[in-house]
């Protein structure tokens, strides 16, 4: 029995030791860094790839550090998608290493992913793969890094993308900019203060561009300040400090005027344009910032000239997005300056240039989804190497000992089947994410026209009137709800308006028939105020071509009586709030387009002074909590109580029930809502 459990001992020991193909191999090659550092140098990115790749299989380079090289130098050569599956590695690899040098890359990974997403807009992407690294750098004790700061940096800002703000965002940039000032303390030299300005430039940025103005020239105040201090020091490059004061200036300028300070953001935009960067072909582009929000096109237009410039000077090609970006922008700032000739002409450039983008971005996306399905199968094929080496360090010792080498036997055999089968899982998991990425870039897309839609489609404004207070939900590009309204004076005191929805699988298909709708109520302004009338000649309209069903409500309120006739095709009742609280009664008439001819009927109520009719989409009526809860008619008659019980307003009245639906499902959804208050 003893002899037993000491071969069964020493065979599962063998079986380890043979498992362990790399057990001996080196984990570290001076030698191979200097060898990156050489094609690092040269920029010869392909090279390397190469080394990255044969290093780490032969050992010499330690699985994180190959994975960082291999991202970086994607990253360079634009191929990005690979890039982030490289680095995506990289953090994976050493998210429980303890190891000094692969904690240094695995931080330098999650600070370039960082910065890839950030640039790309994808904020919460960035958050949700950082925040886990920059917490287990906490709990090293390795947070004085530039890397660890650059993450603080990219989180706030990510943070204040997704329309966060508060005391989490303000700490983590105090953080990271008392560290940066902490490193200039400490080091004093030249590459501590270039990474105060770059995690400075990073938080003013953010600050304008979430149109946090105050908190952006408080901020720039200290970029200022370490400018100045910088440029005292001996034998800086006057080009570098110069660029550094051009930014500052352009900072401010933008934020004095988001803050209607137009006497001194002209001032600073002056100190701007007396910089020697302005004058580049990067500083012209640069200066558009400041111009176009200030209605400047003509010369915003023709800073924009520099573009071919900059492309040329890169030998680089326009690709979808760098025309977003630039090529777009420019035909804007021509079409709005007037220079209808050279808009047209820069809308032909884009026309030229939008197949043969299209071309090269899905040539690219194609190679880089070969490039990690090869990757993701030599790790496969690998493995399955490992385990063929270590059937035969069994099968070398088990040859003595027949029965324990069944038992080998059959454990191996196992093994290499599961492993052929995850293999098979893998391949057909990759299909599926190829799958995926598509239906998730054609729904990111048909919310994009959705929104653009209803943008095009944003409510004529109303003169003020002394019996009439009104208050809806801003149209923002976030908001993808698919309801629509519209308000109108008829007459000194007749106030017509409509809210429309529409149900359909496609977020564009709903949000064109509500459109649609819409421009219909829009044309019968002209001639008719009934809306009994309205509705029937929109729905008759619309019925024969099939579009997807849109309720409708449509009122008209006489303002110097209270007298409110209404008409609704199977849109949600409207709430009433005033001395009682209630829903509209309903008309049991069905949505627009599912039956031509029919007759629809009208109502009419007579309203009491203050009170509030809110008009919603179904995305309010609709909205569900995690646990599938109906938000519903309860929480809306819950919030009209508290509304009656503190008087407020109708903006108060769309905040609160606004607030409230967040609560509530727990997501940032914004439904559409109207509050209508007869005084």
């Amino acid at each position: 029995m003893k002899q037993t459990r000491l071969l069964i001992f020493v065979l599962t020991a063998l079986t380890f030791f043979a498992g362990c193909d790399r057990f001996d191999k080196m984990k570290h090659d001076p030698q191979a860094d200097k060898d990156i550092e050489a094609a690092y140098k040269a920029r010869d990115y392909q090279k390397i790839i190469d080394l990255a790749d044969s290093f780490q299989q032969s050992g010499a380079m330690a699985d994180v550090k190959a994975y960082y090289w291999q991202g970086y130098a994607r990253d360079r050569m634009q191929r990005h998608l690979s890039a982030e599956y490289f680095w995506g590695r990289a953090i994976k690899a050493a998210e429980e290493s303890k190891d000094p040098e692969e904690i240094e890359f695995f931080t330098r990974s999650a600070a370039r992913l960082a910065n890839m997403l950030t640039t790309r807009g994808d904020y919460e992407g960035t958050v949700k793969k950082t925040l886990p690294v920059v917490k287990r750098l906490e709990e090293l004790g390795c947070d004085s890094t530039s890397d660890y700061v650059n993450l603080l940096i990219y989180i706030g800002c990510c943070q204040l993308g997704l329309g966060m703000s508060g005391d989490t965002i303000d700490n983590s940039f105090y953080a990271a900019y008392k560290r940066h000032d902490d490193e200039i303390e400490n080091k004093h030299n030249d590459q501590s203060y270039k990474n105060a300005f770059a995690g400075l430039i990073n938080i003013v940025y953010a600050f304008n561009e979430t149109r946090h103005f105050d908190e952006a020239l408080r901020w720039n105040e200290r970029y200022g300040k370490i400018i100045t201090e910088y440029e005292q020091r001996n034998d800086v490059d006057g080009n570098y400090v110069d660029k550094q004061w051009a930014r500052y200036d352009i900072y401010q300028a933008i934020a004095l005027a988001g803050l209607k300070r137009q006497e001194e953001a002209e001032k600073a935009f002056s100190d701007y344009l007396s910089t020697a960067f302005s004058k580049t072909p990067e500083g012209r582009i640069e200066a558009n910032k400041y111009l176009e929000p200030e209605g400047r096109w003509t010369e915003a237009a023709e800073n924009y000239e520099s573009l071919d410039k900059i492309v040329e000077h890169s030998n680089s090609k326009f690709s979808l997005e760098s025309m977003q970006k630039a090529a777009l922008k420019k035909y804007r700032a021509n079409l709005m300056a007037g220079r209808r000739d050279t808009a047209m002409a820069v809308s032909m450039q884009i026309s030229n240039m939008l197949d043969s983008a299209i071309a090269r971005s899905r040539r690219l996306d194609a190679q880089e989804q070969v490039d990690i399905q090869d990757k993701e199968l030599q790790f496969a094929q690998q493995q399955a190497a490992a385990n063929r080496r270590h059937i035969m360090g069994i099968l070398g010792i088990a040859a003595l000992i027949a029965f324990l080498l069944m038992l080998v036997i059959l454990f191996l055999y196992k093994k290499l089947h599961g492993a052929k089968r995850s293999r098979k899982n893998l391949e057909t998991a990759y299909n599926q994410l190829e799958s995926d990425a598509t239906a998730r870039e054609r729904k990111e897309s048909e919310d994009r026209i959705a929104r653009d839609i209803q943008l095009a489609m944003s409510p004529r404004e109303l003169s003020p009137h002394k019996h009439l207070t009104i208050a809806a939900t801003p149209l923002s590009e976030q908001n993808t709800d698919s309801g629509l309204y519209e308000l109108a004076m008829t007459g000194p005191d007749q106030l017509l308006f409509c809210i429309a929805d529409a149900s359909s699988n496609s977020d564009v298909h709903a949000s064109l028939a509500t459109a649609l709708v819409k421009a219909q109520f829009r044309s019968l302004l002209c001639v008719e105020n009934d809306p009994q009338r309205i509705i029937s000649a929109i729905n008759e309209a619309m019925a024969p071509n099939k579009f997807a069903p849109v309720t409708l409500f449509v009122g008209l309120l006489d303002l110097a009586t209270g007298k409110l006739r209404f008409s609704n095709a199977g849109h949600l009742s409207p709430l009433i709030a005033g001395s009682e609280i209630s829903l509209l009664p309903e008309c049991d008439d069905v949505a627009i387009g599912m039956e031509s001819g029919h007759s629809y009927s009208v109502k009419e109520v007579d309203l009491e002074p203050n009170t509030i009719i809110l008009l919603y989409s179904n995305a309010l009526g609709e909205a569900r909590s995690t646990g599938r809860k109906k938000f519903g008619e309860g929480q809306m008659l819950g919030e009209a109580l508290q509304l009656k019980k503190t008087g407020g307003t109708p903006e108060i009245f769309v905040t609160r029930l606004t607030d409230s639906v967040h609560r509530f499902t727990g997501k940032e959804i914004d439904p559409t809502m109207i509050a209508i208050q007869y005084k």
